[in-house]
């Protein structure tokens, strides 16, 4: 009995950490896409050139002649941030509830809820505007990563089953 009741304090130990370390990831995603939203047009043009500076010089490294611009650097910025929104909202979602398939719907619609207020901030952020394609170019990142998500769950829970679960099951039939 006195085991039982250890495994069940690790199992609500690790419940709740798990909730409180994905809850706080995903809060600091939307800080960190709402702060970035919030910079003027200088200093967000200033880190984009930075950043596209730094890029094409790792990229010139490579045998290949590849040079981004400074649009579709900022476009993939905006890809990769909800990416990593939706992957973490996904993780969150799965600290909450075991029924993470009937559920795959709400990270899609709470990081386009996010995408839209993302927009809706930068149009009022002097020398930022407001484009509709950003909000589908967001959500094309939040797709991307809630399925990252989905697809790393689903094969650790394939190679639970596999390892563990399958034995379980043959010595509980051979008893």
């Amino acid at each position: 009995m006195q085991e039982l009741n250890k495994k069940n304090y690790a199992l609500i130990f690790f419940t709740i950490s798990f909730r409180i370390i994905f809850t706080a990831s995903v809060v600091a995603c939307i800080l960190f896409i709402f702060s970035n939203s919030a910079q003027i047009a200088q200093v967000s043009g200033q880190k984009s050139y930075t950043v596209t500076t730094y890029v094409n010089k790792t990229l010139s490294y490579l045998p290949y002649n590849i040079q981004l611009t400074e649009y579709q650097v900022r476009k993939l910025a905006h890809i990769t941030e909800f990416s990593i929104l939706g992957f973490f909202l996904v993780l969150c979602l799965r600290a909450y509830t075991k029924r993470l398939v009937a559920f795959c719907a709400w990270p899609l619609l709470f990081g386009l809820c996010i995408a839209v207020t993302d927009e809706f901030i930068q149009s009022f952020v002097p020398g930022r505007s407001s484009r509709v394609a950003d909000i589908f170019i967001d959500f094309i990142g939040v797709s991307f990563g809630t399925c990252v998500a989905i697809f790393i769950l689903l094969f650790l829970r394939f190679m639970f089953w596999l390892f563990w679960g399958r034995r379980k099951k043959k010595n509980l039939q051979y008893q």
